[in-house]
């Protein structure tokens, strides 16, 4: 494998580099390829190459790779956290029809930082509010037509004292969206 002209020119490998699985090459801790210490391929490569692995293989490499450094673990956990949020928010505001600058301002943020947090990662403050939103977000798709959502969000209820999902968004309740979404699907309720 390291006679592979891709990682000899630190060009993109190829799936044809990794002639069988036990060649694919290792990472350590900062995700640096380990080929014995002779090469190093770009980040973009890296991230490609890393999406590839086995993901308990990768995290178990990640692990024997961070040992004794908890605090490099924790980190690295909790910034994975972020990312998946950040996938999270892309798929609320896709379902619930939300453009970049409304959602940022039911965020109280601005629209440049909603992109960050799409981009970079959400915030860890705020993982647990698009924890809800997305959990909410599962519900209204189990249940409902898709292209119905928009406007089953934004619709008041009586079981909401006349308010509704995007309503109590928009104050800043995520755990109340979920929980009325929670309450909207319990149809053994519905048949007492």
């Amino acid at each position: 494998m390291r006679n592979c002209r891709c990682f000899l020119e630190s060009v993109r490998p190829t799936p044809q580099c990794y002639h069988r699985l036990s060649e694919r090459p290792k990472v350590d801790k900062w995700l640096h390829v380990v080929d014995d210490g002779s090469t190093m391929i770009s980040r973009a490569e890296k991230l490609d190459f890393v999406t590839q692995l086995d993901p308990r293989e990768a995290a178990a490499q990640v692990a024997a790779a961070g040992q004794g450094e908890r605090a490099w673990l924790d980190e690295f956990a909790e910034n994975l956290d972020r990312y998946r949020a950040s996938q999270s928010l892309a798929r609320v505001l896709s379902t619930w029809n939300l453009s970049q600058s409304h959602a940022a301002r039911l965020f109280g943020v601005s629209r440049q930082a909603l992109n960050k947090w799409l981009e970079r990662g959400v915030p860890a403050e705020r993982t647990l509010a698009i924890a809800d939103l997305a959990a909410a977000t599962d519900l209204l798709v189990h249940y409902l037509k898709r292209d119905r959502i928009p406007a089953v969000v934004r619709r008041p209820a009586i079981a909401l004292n006349n308010q509704s999902l995007f309503t109590l968004l928009e104050a800043g309740d995520s755990a109340a969206v979920l929980d009325a979404c929670r309450q909207m699907f319990r149809f053994e309720l519905a048949q007492s």
